[in-house]
C-alpha cells in the first residue's frame, strides 16, 4: 500500500530556531542598549576622548563632556566644553579659549568596534549653537587677566598610545562667537546659517605624528553673511556668502562691504562738523595659499594672494558745515595695522576693476563737485607685519593705474613703510595728455572757476613723506590754459567785476603755458608741508600737491 502521510522536514524546526535566535538577539540588544550601551560609551568618551584632545593639542585644552545617553536610536550628550588648559609663554595671539555646545549629536556608533576595544567609530558629531570665545593672548601669560588658578604648565609627558576616535563627519551650525574685548566689533556675534564640516575625522597615534589639519581629510565652511558694527555705530563692515576650504586653502567672498548706516544726506545731517564719508565695496574677491596653522592659531594672517574684481570707493564730504574746533587725530593705515593683535604676512592683493569717485559739496553750491576715476587698478606687494616672515622689513609697494575723468591715464608708484611708527611714505606718479577742461564738473561748483581752454601734455609727482612731513615735486607740462571767473553763488549771474577778475587771472596770476622751450625749460615747484593731527592720510596728499601746483601754475595754494 502507498503511504500517504506527508514526510515531515527540518523547515518548521529551521524556522523555529531562527526565530528564537532572532529573539534573543533583539532581548540581547534592548538589554545592551538600556543597561551596559550609556556606560560603555561614558567610560570610553569621559576617559579616552580627552586624553586624545590633551595629546593632541600638546595639552594646551581639556575637554568636558556631561552625561551621554542613548534613546530611541540617537546617541547624544547634554554638555561639551573644550577650553583652554595651559599657555605656553611665548604664545601670542587671538586664539580659541572655549567651545561649548549645550547639546551634541553623535550618529552610529560602530559597537562591535568599541567592545573590542579598537575604539570609536562613528558616522557624525553634531553640534547647533555651539559657543566659541576667542581671547588674545599677549607675550607673558601674566598678561591674561583672565586665566585661570589652576592653569598648569604643558605637561612634558603625554601618553603615546591613543584609541581610535574617528567621525565621518563632525558638523557646526549656528556658531556664536565672542571676541576680545580690544576688538572694536560688538561682543557677540551670532552667526546663523553658518555652517562648518569636517569630514574623516581621525586622530589615532599615526595622525597625532602626522599631524594633519584638524585631523581631517578635508575641511570646509559656508557663512550666508557677516556684520560688524564699528564702536561708534556709524560705519559697518559686510560680509556676504563666504565659502571656504581649507584644505585646499581657497575662499571665496561674494561681496565686501565697508559702509556707513546713514544715506550721504542722513550722514551729513547727523554731523555737527565736517566729516568725510566713505563707502568701499568689493566683488567676487578669492583668497589663495591660507597658512591655515597660523590663522587657526591667532598668531597670523597669512595668505598668498588675493584678487578682488571688481570694487569702487565713494567719497562724499559736506564742508558747507563748519570745521572741527577740536578735531580728534586720524588714524593713519600704518597705526591701525600695527594695532592689530595679530601680524601680516601677505603676499599679494589685487583689486582688478575699480571706480573711485570723490565729491564735495561746498556753501552756496547747488550741487556736489566730483572727480573720477574709472578702470583703476591696485597691485600691494607684500603687506607683511611678520617679524618671521621673508618679507620682514619690506616695505609695502602699490602699483595703481586709472583714467581720470574718462579721459587722462594716471599711474602711480608707492611705498609705505606699514611697520613705522611713524608716517613714511614715498610716490612717484604720472598723467598722460588731456583736456584741463576734464576738471570743470569740480572747479565749477567748489572753486568757481571754470577751464575755458588749455591742454596737459604730460604731468609728473614726486613725494617723500618722513615723520609726517611731506616734500613734494611737481612738474607739470601744460599750454593755453585759460579760466572764467564765476560769481561767488550760482543764484548770480555774472558780472562786470566777474569779467575783470578773469582778465587779472589769466593776464597776471596765471602761469598760462608751462612747456619745455629752446630757450627755457618748464618751470617745476618743490614744496614742504607739515601733516596736521586731524587730517587723513588721501587729504593730507591732495593738500600737499595742491601746495606744490599753486607754485607752478599761480593763484592758489
Amino acid at each position: 500500500m502507498i503511504n500517504d502521510t506527508p514526510k515531515k522536514t527540518g523547515i518548521p524546526r529551521v524556522l523555529y530556531t531562527l526565530g528564537v535566535m532572532i529573539l534573543v538577539s533583539v532581548i540581547g540588544v534592548w538589554v545592551f542598549a538600556t543597561y551596559f550601551a550609556e556606560d560603555l560609551l561614558n567610560d570610553f568618551l569621559q576617559t579616552n576622548l580627552n586624553q586624545a584632545v590633551r595629546t593632541a593639542s600638546d595639552g594646551r585644552y581639556r575637554l568636558t563632556l556631561g552625561h551621554i545617553y542613548y534613546q530611541n536610536g540617537t546617541i547624544f550628550c547634554k554638555t561639551f566644553i573644550l577650553e583652554r588648559d595651559a599657555y605656553k609663554s611665548d604664545e601670542t595671539g587671538v586664539t580659541v579659549e572655549r567651545l561649548y555646545a549645550d547639546t551634541v549629536w553623535f550618529g552610529n556608533v560602530q559597537w562591535v568596534a568599541l567592545l573590542r576595544g579598537n575604539g570609536l567609530y562613528m558616522t557624525r558629531m553634531e553640534m547647533t549653537s555651539p559657543s566659541l570665545t576667542m581671547t588674545e593672548v599677549k607675550v607673558g601669560r601674566d598678561s591674561i587677566a583672565h586665566i585661570r588658578q589652576h592653569t598648569s604648565s604643558i605637561s612634558a609627558t603625554m601618553p603615546i598610545r591613543l584609541p581610535v576616535v574617528s567621525f565621518d563627519s563632525i558638523i557646526l551650525h549656528d556658531i556664536q562667537i565672542k571676541v576680545p574685548l580690544q576688538c572694536f566689533i560688538r561682543q557677540d556675534q551670532v552667526y546663523p546659517g553658518t555652517l562648518v564640516h569636517l569630514f574623516s575625522f581621525l586622530l589615532n597615534d599615526k595622525s597625532i605624528k602626522n599631524k594633519p589639519l584638524l585631523y581631517s581629510k578635508n575641511i570646509e565652511f559656508e557663512m550666508p553673511g557677516v556684520r560688524y558694527d564699528l564702536a561708534d555705530s556709524v560705519y559697518a563692515v559686510e560680509v556676504e556668502h563666504i565659502k571656504g576650504n581649507l584644505t585646499d586653502s581657497i575662499v571665496t567672498i561674494d561681496t565686501i562691504s565697508f559702509k556707513p548706516n546713514y544715506s550721504e544726506t542722513a550722514f551729513s545731517a547727523r554731523e555737527k562738523f565736517v566729516r568725510g564719508r566713505t563707502e568701499f565695496r568689493g566683488f567676487n574677491t578669492r583668497v589663495e595659499g591660507i597658512d591655515v596653522f597660523s590663522l587657526l592659531s591667532g598668531r597670523c594672517i597669512s595668505f598668498h594672494k588675493c584678487e578682488v574684481k571688481k570694487w569702487s570707493v565713494d567719497y562724499y564730504s559736506d564742508k558747507r558745515k563748519q570745521k572741527n574746533p577740536h578735531p580728534s587725530a586720524a588714524i593713519m593705515p600704518n597705526d591701525l595695522i600695527r594695532s592689530f593683535p595679530f601680524c601680516f604676512n601677505i603676499d599679494t592683493v589685487v583689486l582688478r576693476e575699480g571706480k573711485v569717485r570723490i565729491k564735495e559739496r561746498v556753501a552756496g553750491s547747488s550741487q556736489a563737485g566730483s572727480l573720477s576715476f574709472d578702470r583703476a587698478r591696485v597691485t600691494i606687494h607684500p603687506l607683511c607685519t611678520d617679524s618671521l616672515s621673508k618679507f620682514a622689513g619690506e616695505p609695502t609697494r602699490i602699483n595703481l593705474s586709472a583714467v581720470f575723468m574718462g579721459e587722462a591715464s594716471v599711474s602711480a608708484t608707492i611705498k609705505y613703510p606699514i611697520d613705522h611708527p611713524k608716517l613714511d611714505l614715498h610716490i612717484d606718479a604720472a598723467v598722460g595728455p588731456c583736456s584741463i577742461k576734464i576738471l570743470n564738473p569740480f572747479l565749477i561748483t567748489n572753486e568757481r572757476k571754470e577751464v575755458t581752454q588749455g591742454m596737459i601734455e604730460s604731468g609728473a609727482l614726486s613725494m617723500d613723506i618722513h615723520n609726517g612731513v611731506a616734500t613734494t615735486t611737481v612738474s607739470p607740462n601744460y599750454k593755453d590754459l585759460y579760466i572764467k571767473i564765476l560769481p561767488s553763488s550760482t543764484n548770480k549771474k555774472r558780472g562786470i567785476l566777474e569779467t575783470i577778475k578773469t582778465f587779472v587771472a589769466n593776464n597776471f596770476i596765471l602761469n598760462s603755458t608751462n612747456i619745455d622751450k629752446y630757450d627755457r625749460k618748464a618751470k617745476s615747484a618743490t614744496t614742504t608741508l607739515s601733516r596736521k593731527n586731524e587730517q587723513e592720510l588721501l587729504q593730507f596728499i591732495w593738500v600737499a600737491v595742491r601746495k606744490s601746483l599753486g607754485k607752478v601754475i599761480g593763484g592758489f595754494e
